[in-house]
């Protein structure tokens, strides 16, 4: 799916958790766009990466990277490859994780604003006039794992907002 496509497609659902929950619509889709690669590598509907609870509609298996202070943090799970990041000071993992899957995109949309509105991320509210630092507040929370992540999340909100000016 191209870039033009994902936003006509799913920045409908995003508005309508927005005008629900207050969660900016462009950090939703500037989400759902990085972790899914604009629609290219979702798993089912799951376009958020949101990892498998107990009472979601199914899930996948999928092999993912993660970073991590501990180096035993994935002690017990499936892991493929530990590398240390010097310079960065935490572990690389390539680990099998079990993601949600949803039956249909408002399914995702409505699972991605229920752990975003958990007291874990609640906080980040405060932000929701300006969705770059609302993804930085989530982020600090514990949202990613990447310690670059607002580095990456970031530069998709201006290109979300490019592509709905078209």
């Amino acid at each position: 799916m191209k870039p033009i496509q994902f936003v006509n497609k799913f920045y409908p659902f995003a508005v309508e958790v927005e005008n629900e929950t207050g969660i900016p619509a462009l950090a939703i889709m500037a989400q759902a766009a990085l972790e899914s690669g604009w629609g290219k590598k979702s798993i089912g509907n799951n376009i958020f990466g949101i990892k498998f609870r107990r009472g979601d509609y199914g899930y996948q298996k999928v092999l993912t990277t993660e970073y991590n202070k501990d180096s035993n943090a994935f002690n017990g799970k499936e892991v493929k490859s530990k590398t240390y990041i010097q310079e960065k000071k935490l572990f690389k993992f390539l680990v099998y994780q079990y993601f949600a899957d949803y039956a249909t995109p408002k399914d995702a949309f409505l699972a991605h604003s229920t752990l975003l509105l958990t007291e874990r991320y609640k906080d980040a509210l405060r932000w929701r006039k300006f969705p770059k630092r609302y993804l930085i507040a989530i982020w600090r929370a514990g949202y990613a794992t990447a310690p670059d992540y607002p580095k990456r999340v970031c530069p998709v909100v201006d290109s979300i907002i490019k592509r709905l000016k078209k």
